[in-house]
């Protein structure tokens, strides 16, 4: 404005027009971006169970099948990818036809001055200049919008997450210690979902004292790990009150509650690291002959003597 205000007119013509098409692409493209996640999502985890399973998959000869189950999710996420950025890919060649519109009409009107001797060829010069970086800087703003509308659905995902209500409900001033190993079902029910149609477990009333060793049988989902569940309180019971030191334990301190029941899971789980780091999950403090003592107990000792690091052998 201050070089030629008649001249900065153009500009002020193409500015509105540039922010009216950005609202359009980040108007058509926010919505897909989260229908594009959820196509990633999808392939993921495909892929994932491929890798996982991939021995299952070969002596089940499934891998045309699972071949073309990963075709079909692979489908998917190209025909969502091609309809998100049909739009997306359009804020470049809008931008850059406006700004050389602009570019285009300031010379023709500058040209017309110059030969009227209204402006002088280096003003014209230093004015292009001036356009030719404001917008550039605006297209760069345009895509810095897009990427925020992507990661915006990235970020709600992650809120999601971050915004889940724990469930279980904490006592301020709970107790701090387990008396004994007793535990007591009285007449404990339990399921799942608010919504299900059956419980998991109905009226189970069961007294364990402590000390004292118990086999619970039943064949597969007759609910055997969901009755143990209930016991460090990974799940609270719908019904019904499950006691351990003749307490409710919705009476303990979570953590507290949790350290006092020893759990050995279905399934074994290792995390990454040494067998040390994998084994002061139980006691932190815990020095070389509890760890070897423990190994003993677990029959791992013969196999870990023969590592060359011992309990310092990376898993």
């Amino acid at each position: 404005f201050m070089m030629n205000a008649r001249l900065a007119l153009v500009f002020v013509v193409c500015a509105p027009v540039l922010a009216c098409i950005l609202f359009f692409v980040v108007r058509s493209v926010a919505p897909r971006y989260p229908l594009l996640q959820r196509a990633v999502d999808k392939l993921n985890a495909v892929v994932q169970e491929d890798l996982t399973a991939i021995r299952a998959v070969k002596a089940f000869v499934r891998g045309e099948y699972e071949e073309e189950k990963f075709a079909e999710v692979n489908t998917d996420l190209t025909s969502s990818s091609e309809t998100t950025f049909h739009y997306a890919v359009l804020n470049l060649p809008a931008f850059q036809a406006v700004m050389y519109s602009a570019i285009v009409l300031i010379m023709w009107f500058g040209g017309n001055m110059i030969l009227k001797s209204n402006l002088a060829v280096g003003d014209l010069t230093g004015f292009l200049s001036y356009v030719m970086q404001v917008m550039n800087s605006l297209m760069m703003i345009a895509n810095v919008f897009l990427l925020l509308t992507r990661s915006l659905a990235s970020a709600h995902r992650i809120a999601e997450v971050l915004d889940e209500q724990v469930k279980l409900a904490f006592p301020e001033n709970g107790l701090e210690q387990v008396a004994d190993g007793s535990i007591d079902f009285q007449d404990v029910s339990f399921k799942y979902h608010k919504d299900a149609r059956e419980f998991a477990l109905s009226g189970v009333n069961l007294h364990i004292p402590s000390g004292q060793t118990v086999g619970i049988l039943g064949g597969t989902g007759a609910s055997k790990t969901t009755l143990v569940q209930l016991i460090p309180r990974l799940y609270d019971a719908t019904g019904g009150t499950v006691r351990v030191g003749g307490r409710d334990v919705r009476d303990y301190a979570l953590p507290v509650l949790r350290d006092a029941v020893s759990m050995v899971l279905q399934k074994n789980l290792l995390f990454t690291g040494t067998v040390r780091d994998n084994l002061l999950w139980g006691n932190p403090q815990a020095d070389d002959a509890e760890l070897w003592d423990a190994c003993r107990k677990a029959c791992t000792d013969e196999f870990l003597e023969r590592m060359p690091d011992g309990l310092d052998t990376d898993l």
